[in-house]
């Protein structure tokens, strides 16, 4: 699976990088090549709003000349019961004020070791949320509704996104 794959990549590569936060916004990225091939492999990151130890952020991960978008979370968004039956719960997100979307989403990590706080869409999705992100002048919304019934909402502010992605060559 070439989420899992990349999440492995993902989590060696920001462990020795440090995020560049573009001033006076809650964005950051991480920017990378490949050392063999020279790819692209950096980041975009956009903290959530109320996350004040910073484990709840959205990830625009480069991979193959696009973004790739992950959510990762403080909260644990499915069980591993709903890992073993093949569910994971929809993200709906809201652009602004617009209408409300909603998307499936799929597990990310190793084979049999998912990672409970975190989400990815599937990969025919990933350049929808990428466009949702852009569109967006101040804010994304996301709600995530749990398998308890717990419904989990997050707010994304964009400001310095445009920024964020120029730095990374928009995933060129």
């Amino acid at each position: 699976m070439r989420k899992g794959a990349a999440l492995l990549l993902t989590v060696l590569a920001s462990a020795a990088l440090a995020d560049t936060y573009v001033p006076g916004t809650t964005v950051s990225y991480s920017k990378s090549r490949d050392p063999i091939t020279g790819a692209n492999t950096s980041s975009v990151f956009l903290d959530e709003v109320n996350d004040t130890v910073n484990k709840t952020y959205v990830e625009l991960s480069c991979q193959q000349g696009g973004a790739v978008f992950y959510l990762y979370t403080k909260d644990p968004l499915y069980t591993l019961a709903d890992y073993k039956a093949g569910t994971t719960p929809d993200i709906v997100y809201r652009v602004d004020t617009l209408a409300a979307r909603t998307v499936p989403t799929v597990w990310i990590g190793e084979e049999n070791k998912p990672v409970l706080t975190a989400l990815a869409v599937p990969d025919e999705l990933d350049p929808q949320l990428l466009g949702a992100f852009k569109s967006a002048r101040s804010k994304v919304l996301m709600r995530v509704k749990r398998s308890d019934g717990r419904e989990l909402t997050y707010t994304f502010p964009v400001r310095g996104l445009p920024q964020a992605l120029q730095a990374v060559n928009h995933c060129r």
